[in-house]
């Protein structure tokens, strides 16, 4: 997936610094997340030097504020990457729950 992506953004990200910043659902403790949300973002930061990209910053956010505690979301498990002094869009705080899990967690 990561491949594809950086196919498709290649040409915006050649030469610049990029900003990395993992993230996390709200399940478990916020400490961890915050170290889950690390450990993703660590892993794309490698992955975009290994291809010659400069990452000036990576850093795990961890969940987000202002969420439910406990929500499955599959789109809040991610890692952003943007050109840094760039525009960064804010981070979705919508919940999308995965299919089978959107009746339970989030409904």
């Amino acid at each position: 997936a990561l491949e594809g992506e950086l196919t498709a953004f290649a040409d915006v990200f050649a030469g610049k610094e990029l900003v990395v910043r993992g993230y996390a659902d709200t399940r478990g403790s916020s400490e961890y997340n915050s170290l889950l949300g690390g450990e993703r973002a660590k892993v794309v930061a490698d992955f975009l030097r290994a291809k010659g990209l400069t990452v000036a910053e990576f850093s795990g956010v961890g969940e987000l504020d202002g969420l439910d505690d406990n929500q499955n979301c599959p789109n809040q498990r991610r890692v952003d990457v943007w050109v840094k002094g760039g525009p960064a869009a804010a981070p979705s705080r919508e919940c999308t729950p995965e299919p089978e899990a959107a009746k339970l967690v989030c409904g």
